[in-house]
């Protein structure tokens, strides 16, 4: 094997080649909105897999104002210290 073979990825993305690192950290968010995105098709009631980004977000919000409506804020701590422990 040659040493570029042995490179790990991790290796590869390094501040002397910023265009790379650059764009591996916009696929890997793009791949994070994508994963978002399907979780709340399949979450939302009313959003279907064809729905596009602004109906899935407009419908999450409504749907999470709805949530709100009926069950309050009282999860809302709750919350915060579990998904944003800082």
């Amino acid at each position: 094997m040659d040493e570029v073979e042995l490179m790990t990825r991790e290796a590869r993305i390094s501040p002397c080649n910023p265009a790379e690192s650059l764009n591996e950290r916009e696929v890997a968010r793009r791949e994070r909105i994508q994963s978002s995105l399907d979780l709340l098709r399949k979450l939302v009631p009313g959003v279907r897999d064809d729905s596009d980004k602004v109906e899935v977000y407009e419908k999450t919000s409504k749907y999470v104002l709805f949530l709100k409506s009926k069950v309050g804020a009282q999860f809302d701590v709750d919350f915060l210290h579990e998904f944003l422990p800082y």
